[in-house]
């Protein structure tokens, strides 16, 4: 039965879309039903296992908290805390970004000329978009007036 258990624990991964505290839950369900059948399992143990199986989005707080050096001391309820708190600004932050990104402009990079292929998307709101594309074909028109005007002279040589 142990065994069974072990197994399961070592497969348990992060799902897709699950929230930090549902994945606190099931890994803590966990060990408490490997503990209640005689598992000795420590802190840093498990602070381990779950660093190792959270999803790809909160890999750099994983590398901050290897980093630190602290892992050894870490209690559980300390990495929840810190991980939820991240889950919580991705989230916050995926409600703002969804609210203000109206229109994508597309505009040549910096230093290039109007024919430039080479395009960066930059989100805005619907005010800067209308400026950008002012800006944008403004430049356009420019670079369109001053090649007839090279091609005039030309033309006259």
């Amino acid at each position: 039965m142990l065994q069974t258990m072990r197994r399961q624990y070592e497969l348990m991964q992060m799902e897709e879309g699950e929230r930090i505290s549902e994945f606190f839950t099931r890994i803590i369900t966990q060990t408490n039903a490997m503990k209640a059948c005689g598992e000795k399992t420590e802190d840093a143990t498990i602070v381990e296992k779950i660093l190792r199986a959270v999803a790809p989005k909160f890999d750099h707080v994983v590398v901050a908290i290897e980093e630190s050096g602290k892992l050894d001391k870490m209690k559980v309820v300390d990495l929840q805390g810190s991980v939820e708190a991240h889950e919580q600004r991705l989230n916050k932050r995926g409600v703002e970004r969804s609210s203000h990104q109206a229109l994508h402009v597309q505009t040549p990079l910096a230093g290039e000329g109007a024919g430039a292929l080479d395009l960066i998307e930059e989100p805005c709101h619907v005010e800067q978009a209308l400026c950008s594309l002012h800006k944008y074909l403004a430049s356009c028109l420019h670079t369109s007036c001053l090649f007839k005007q090279n091609t005039h002279l030309l033309h006259n040589q």
